[in-house]
């Protein structure tokens, strides 16, 4: 569970007097983490900033994610401050410190939060209830966006089930040597393969094309020529360092 450090149930009797209030640190949990699960709705707008690419999961098809690092536990995207330098930020990182668990036997999804946030406490911030013990305007709102993301990754299994199937996928591995010699290897993931892409059938094409896959699929590809972007950040950061 990424970013979470002590996930518990959401609760209107425990947390009724919690409120939240977004810490001076910003994204600071985020910023050991160098990559990031996306949905692919939001590939559209995220290949304008990142590399997209795949990883295989232990169970499952496996999940899009966007580098945010080329180096083990560093986030690029998080300045020293705890700030994000990108206009978007992917949904994984906006839930949190909420998240919402797949559904129970009664067929209702559980609401989780992480204790551990440092923005919870009961003095400043957005309420998470109002004094009847109903949601408050802002949880409703955080309810609304986990449902909707929720949705995304119902979407995004079919996605990468489709990847899957057509064989479209090819492990991947990126070097980057940087202006001042340090070499970086980074590995792990898959991209796909345009040219089994352009071998498939046209019953296939259809197929991806009537699930909205090859928009998402060519956003993936746009999104390699990210790669020159983010080796920059990093002899950015490797100068600060240097300079320290």
């Amino acid at each position: 569970m990424l970013f979470y450090q002590n996930p518990v149930l959401l609760n209107r009797e425990t947390h009724r007097q919690l409120r939240l209030k977004a810490p001076t640190d910003g994204h600071r949990f985020a910023a050991d983490t160098n990559s990031i699960p996306l949905t692919s709705p939001e590939f559209g707008v995220a290949c304008l900033e990142y590399v997209i690419v795949f990883v295989a999961g232990t169970e499952g098809p496996g999940m899009p994610t966007v580098m945010t690092g080329l180096r083990n536990e560093e986030n690029l995207f998080v300045d020293a401050a705890g700030r994000w330098d990108a206009s978007y930020i992917p949904s994984f990182v906006r839930r949190y410190p909420f998240l919402l668990q797949e559904q129970n036997e009664e067929g209702s999804s559980l609401v989780l939060l992480d204790e551990g946030f440092p923005g919870f406490n009961t003095e400043e911030g957005e309420p998470l209830f109002a004094e009847d013990g109903k949601p408050a305007p802002f949880l409703e709102k955080t309810l609304s966006f986990l449902e909707d993301t929720t949705m995304h990754v119902s979407a995004t299994i079919g996605f990468m089930e489709r990847l899957v199937k057509f064989e479209l996928l090819t492990p991947n591995e990126i070097e980057v040597v940087t202006r001042n010699g340090q070499k970086v290897t980074m590995g792990g993931f898959s991209i796909v393969d345009e040219q089994r892409l352009a071998k498939l059938s046209d019953a296939q094409l259809v197929e991806l094309a009537r699930n909205g896959d090859l928009g998402w699929i060519y956003a993936h590809l746009i999104s390699m020529n990210n790669m020159g972007k983010l080796s920059r950040m990093l002899e950015d950061r490797i100068a600060l360092e240097t300079s320290e």
